[in-house]
């Protein structure tokens, strides 16, 4: 789909019946509802749970359950076929088994012990710049300040991000956890995210290089 108006297109075509088999990324898991689609295929479902980030199960779950539901929804039976190199694996049995309770529970020990959401409140900051080393610097100049500032944090050492570079702009990360029960608001988390970040506008010579705060992210790459 080239346009935003070729989505509609398709989706009609489709559901008049003039197009048989539809093949679409996420965009077809969710929000549709057809009466005459009765078979459902997922191609390399476990593709999502490799990506390190702690919500990756959370989301291929989900995923799977939505896309899942879009078989069957009429009076005729559905079938869901789902393609993986490893079926044993917990997440793919638990959608499989239609078992909601069994994955959240086992999910919420795995936060637990790693001190991620709900328990844990998470903040990003992200160093982007078209110099890598400046851009490296720029990233570890906040880190050295953030230290100073955040005694209570649990701070990662500055890292490459997932998708080290998109175009032509570099990308570091920084991971600060705060547990939930020491800062249920948030508000120590934030303070001195923005001292750093004060203090880091005042003295740094990276004029070039851009920092991004994002608290509570909704990824973590």
């Amino acid at each position: 789909m080239e346009t935003k108006g070729k989505f509609g297109d398709i989706m009609n075509s489709f559901r008049n019946g003039d197009i048989d088999i539809l093949v679409g990324t996420q965009i077809v898991s969710k929000g549709l509802d057809f009466a005459n689609v009765t078979l459902v295929g997922v191609v390399s479902a476990e593709t999502s749970l490799w990506m390190p980030d702690f919500r990756a199960d959370e989301r291929t779950f989900q995923l799977l359950t939505q896309v899942a539901g879009r078989a069957g929804r009429s009076k005729t039976e559905g079938e869901v076929l789902i393609q993986t190199q490893n079926p044993n694996n917990f997440v793919l049995k638990k959608v499989l088994e239609n078992d909601y309770n069994g994955f959240f529970e086992h999910e919420l020990k795995i936060r637990e012990l790693n001190n991620y959401p709900p328990f844990a409140r998470l903040a990003l900051i992200e160093a982007k710049g078209e110099d890598e080393n400046e851009t490296r610097l720029a990233i570890m100049q906040f880190y050295n300040i953030l230290l100073k500032e955040g005694g209570k944090l649990t701070i990662t050492n500055p890292f490459p991000a997932v998708i080290a570079k998109i175009k032509k702009t570099y990308r570091f990360h920084i991971l600060i956890k705060c547990p939930r029960k020491l800062d249920p608001s948030a508000k120590y988390l934030r303070t001195a995210i923005l001292n750093s970040y004060a203090l880091y506008n005042q003295t740094a010579r990276f004029k070039d290089i851009k920092i991004i705060i994002d608290v509570d992210p909704q990824t973590i790459m």
